[in-house]
Formats: C-alpha cells, sequence, structure tokens
C-alpha cells in the first residue's frame, strides 16, 4: 500500500465514521420527535407538510400517510387562514416565533386551541429551506382559564350588586389593595395611598382600640378562621358617620407565598340606622302600653270608686230625701215640722248635685284639648280674682311668687289653682294664709313616678296655714270621694283633689301633698318645662 492509498483509506474511514455518527444522531433525533407529546410538524417553505410525528397524529386526528405531501392549510381553520402567510415570511426572514396561541381543526371537524413555536430550518450552508412547528394542545388550559374569567365576572357583578367591598393586606410589605367600592365605602379618592395610619385615624375613636385588638388577636391565631367584626368611621371626604360590617381570612404563605389578610366590607349604616329606629319605636311602643296599662289601672280604681260612690255616697242623698218625704206625709198637719223637713230635702238635693256635677267634671278631664303655651302666672291671677270676695271676707293674705310658662290646657290648669286656692280659703279656722312659689325641681327631689327622667321639671308649691291633715292620709285625699272627718263645718264633695290629681297627670306630672293636723298643707305641683 502506497503512501497515497494510506491517505486515501484513512479519510475514507474517517468520512465512514462521521457518516455513521450522524446517522445516529438523526435516528435519536428522530426518536425524540416521534416521542414527544407535542405535535411536531416539518414543512417547506410553501406550507407542504414534510413530517408528521405521533403527537400530531393523535392531536389532528390525520395519520402521517394523510398529511405529508398535503398543505398545513388543511388544519387551519378558514377564518386563521390569512395567519400563515404572515408566519412564513417571519420565517423566510429568520424570524423565530414562540408561544403563538390560535385555532387549528382536527379531522372531525373540532377546533382546538394551539400555542405554536415555529422555527427556520436551515443546511449546511445556513440557507432556510423549511419550517419546523412545535404546537401543543392547551384547549383545557383555555376552557380552565376561561371558567376562572366567568367566575371572577360573577364575583365582580355579585359583589357590585351587592355594594360589597373587597380588600387585601400583605403581612409582609403592609401594601392595602381595595376594590373600587371598598374606597367609596370609606370615602377615599382613587389615587390616594391607603396606609394604617391613615384608616386608624378614620375609626371612631370608641371603636378603635376594639377593632385593632380583634384583628391583631386575628392574626396571632392563624387557624383558619373565618372574622368579622362591626365598627364606625368618618369617611374621609366628607366626615359621615358610617358603620362597616368587616369580615376576613388570614393566609399564611410559604416559600414564594406571602401571607396575606384578606375579606370584604360592607357599609351596614342604613340597616344600623333602620335598626335603631326599630328599637326607638318598640321603646315608645312599649312605654306607650305602659301608660296605657297605668291608665286602665287608674280606670278600673275610678270605676271601683265610682261603684263605691254610686252604692253609698249618692244613695245617701237619695235615702234622706225618701226618709223626709214620708216624716211630710206624716206630719202635713205641722207646717213647722214640714218646713224643717223641707229645707233637709233641698239640702240632701243639693249635696247631690254637687256629687253629680264633680263627677261630670271629673269624667270631662279625659277629653283633652290641645297643648298650648300657657303663663301660670296669668292663670293664676284670673282664679285670684274669681276669689276676691272670698278673700276679702276671710281676711286671707296670698303672696305669689314668679310663675313660669308651660305647655298645657288653660282651662284644666285654671281648674287646677281654683280648686288648691278654694281648699286652702275654705278649710281654714283662722284668717288664711296662702304662699305660693315657683322653682325648677332637682332630679333627686321628683317624686318616683316620674323618675328616671331627662325632662327638667317645674315644682310649683302652694303652702297654707289651714286644719291640714295627718301624713298618713297623703296619698287617700288624691282619691275620688275621698274626705277626710273635718266635721259639718266644712262642705265638700271629696272630688276637688282628685280632680288636681288627674289635671296633672294630664300634664305628664305629679302632684304630692304634706300635712299636719291643725298646722296646715304644702301641696308640690310639678310639671314638665317648655
Amino acid at each position: 500500500m502506497t503512501g497515497e492509498n494510506f491517505v486515501g483509506d484513512i479519510d475514507m474511514s474517517a468520512s465512514f465514521t462521521d457518516h455513521k455518527k450522524e446517522e445516529e444522531q438523526l435516528a435519536k433525533l428522530a426518536a425524540i420527535v416521534q416521542s414527544s407529546e407535542d405535535a411536531i410538524v416539518s414543512k417547506t417553505l410553501t406550507g407542504i407538510v414534510t413530517s408528521w410525528n405521533n403527537a400530531a397524529e393523535r392531536m389532528f386526528g390525520y395519520t402521517a400517510e394523510e398529511m405529508i405531501g398535503q398543505p398545513i392549510t388543511r388544519i387551519i381553520p378558514a377564518e386563521r387562514l390569512e395567519e400563515e402567510p404572515i408566519i412564513l415570511g417571519k420565517i423566510a426572514r429568520g424570524e423565530r416565533v414562540e408561544h403563538f396561541e390560535t385555532k387549528r381543526v382536527r379531522k372531525d371537524g373540532i377546533l382546538l386551541d394551539i400555542s405554536l413555536t415555529i422555527s427556520p430550518v436551515k443546511d449546511r450552508s445556513g440557507n432556510i429551506i423549511g419550517v419546523s412547528k412545535i404546537a401543543r394542545n392547551i384547549t383545557e388550559q383555555k376552557k380552565a382559564a376561561m371558567q376562572i374569567r366567568e367566575r371572577e365576572e360573577l364575583f365582580r357583578m355579585a359583589v357590585e350588586s351587592t355594594r360589597l367591598g373587597s380588600w387585601e393586606y400583605s403581612l409582609s410589605t403592609q401594601r392595602f389593595v381595595w376594590s373600587e367600592e371598598s374606597r367609596n365605602i370609606w370615602g377615599l379618592p382613587a389615587d390616594l395611598l391607603i396606609d394604617r395610619h391613615l384608616l386608624e385615624n378614620m375609626i371612631h375613636p370608641e371603636d378603635r382600640d376594639h377593632l385593632l385588638t380583634y384583628i391583631r388577636q386575628a392574626l396571632i391565631d392563624a387557624d383558619g378562621s373565618n372574622y368579622m367584626i362591626e365598627f364606625r368611621i368618618s369617611r374621609f371626604l366628607d366626615g359621615e358617620l358610617c358603620w362597616i360590617k368587616l369580615q376576613g381570612k388570614c393566609f399564611y404563605g410559604s416559600g414564594n407565598y406571602e401571607s396575606r389578610f384578606i375579606g370584604t366590607m360592607l357599609d351596614i349604616t342604613e340597616e344600623k340606622q333602620a335598626k335603631e329606629e326599630m328599637e326607638k319605636t318598640i321603646r315608645q311602643r312599649t312605654q306607650e302600653l305602659l301608660k296605657i296599662n297605668e291608665r286602665l289601672e287608674k280606670s278600673n280604681l275610678a270605676l271601683e270608686q265610682f261603684a263605691y260612690i254610686a252604692s253609698h255616697d249618692l244613695q245617701e242623698p237619695l235615702r234622706k230625701i225618701r226618709t223626709f218625704s214620708e216624716l211630710i206625709r206624716e206630719h202635713l198637719d205641722d207646717p213647722q215640722k214640714v218646713e224643717h223637713y223641707f229645707s233637709k230635702i233641698s239640702a240632701s238635693a243639693e249635696r247631690m248635685s254637687r256629687l253629680i256635677t264633680g263627677i261630670l267634671n271629673y269624667s270631662r278631664l279625659s277629653q283633652l284639648d290641645p297643648f298650648q303655651k300657657t303663663d301660670l302666672g296669668n292663670v293664676l291671677k284670673s282664679v285670684l280674682q274669681e276669689y276676691d270676695l272670698l278673700i276679702e271676707q276671710k281676711n286671707a293674705v296670698v303672696k305669689c311668687g314668679q310663675l313660669p310658662a308651660i305647655m298645657g290646657i288653660r282651662s284644666q290648669l285654671e281648674q287646677l289653682f281654683r280648686n288648691l286656692i278654694g281648699n286652702s280659703l275654705k278649710f281654714c279656722n283662722k284668717a288664711p294664709e296662702i304662699n305660693i312659689t315657683a322653682a325648677i325641681a332637682t332630679p333627686e327631689s321628683l317624686p318616683a313616678s316620674l323618675q328616671p327622667s331627662s325632662q327638667k321639671f317645674t315644682a310649683i308649691t302652694l303652702q297654707d296655714n289651714g286644719i291640714g291633715f295627718e301624713q298618713r292620709y297623703a296619698e287617700q285625699i288624691f282619691h275620688i270621694f275621698k274626705r277626710l272627718d273635718t266635721g259639718s263645718q266644712y262642705v265638700g264633695t271629696g272630688i276637688g283633689l282628685a280632680l288636681c290629681k288627674k289635671i296633672v297627670e294630664n300634664h305628664m306630672g305629679a302632684i304630692t301633698a304634706l300635712g299636719r293636723k291643725g298646722e296646715g298643707a304644702i301641696f308640690v305641683i310639678y310639671l314638665p318645662c317648655t
């Protein structure tokens, strides 16, 4: 073997070895292509398919024999055909197309969502001779993404329809992310940066400590529980008081996932106001029912007292009239006795008339006229003018301080003073002395029936030096037809003080009495201030 031949043999051997390795690499590459889960297709620059792997067969439903030599447009929907020349143009310029999302059609007509990566194929000299496509079926991913978007849209619509705001707080960055509705609830402009200091200052002072303690505890617990709390804020833009219902849940992350506190908020101001109005209405109705019950009890008591009077006080004058009538019949021949018996009948009839008048006056007090501003000083002056003659006859001294104006019924207030002053002038065994004063009552001085109360009351005191009464009768003297044993020299029906009590109660007030037998009495009238 000559030297030249030896060199030639070596060149041929090397060439054969290189060719063998190239074939092995190509075979290995072909095996990879065939076993790939992605469809791998090659085609000419004119779009004719030159290779079609197993995954492409599964994905598109065409076998390699059906597709090789056919235009790639066979699997492109009609509305997507304009994409192919654009892609081929980029490849011809040596560009690579990555993750191009489009649609392709299977042999059975089903549309697929596809992600394409497209690369130019070059020869040994670097010339572009074809196109390689890797197609991945992303139909299920697209469906899942669409479902997520639909759910998000449904959630967004639900949130907007309920005026529900959403929020998120990052524990690591202390950054807030609020929805538009959340900002609207707090009155925060869209471009205003939200931080803890800003929010804490907007929380109502009475709710701030409780809310912050609640949130800190929620972050410490970290047990995945849902948290809910209600509190008040002053809105940023207008300072309006607003009730917030906040719900949240803490998620503690690991690795690349940060820990977050997320939740929702709702403006419940109208709900709170409605609840307060309802509770206020319930309280008012309860008070009204209590007052109705109280009036019923008083009516029942009045009926019992009236039944007693009907069977006793009203019957007593009638019995006398019948008795003296019989005596007249028996003594018709004795003019002197007849005259005496007639005078007795007249006195009994007069007493019965007074009783009936008193009952009518008492019953009329249930018919209330509208309240008007009434000057008690003028009322008292008018009543004293009625008693001018009696005051002069009794040598009475009446001293009056300044009395206020109140909301009331003038005719009833005149009757109130008329009865009290009339009693002081009548039930007295010496020159009457009457002293009338007024002052604002202290809360502790109010009688039990007016406590507790935020209403201010005027206390009008009438003090006299009359016959008085024993203090143990201080309540009984206000019962209708109740007369103490004052002897025959003092004429009365036992209705006057009962009228006074009813008049004062009609004016949402109270009346008390303090007496000592033989020394006089003190009456205190409590009436609401205007």
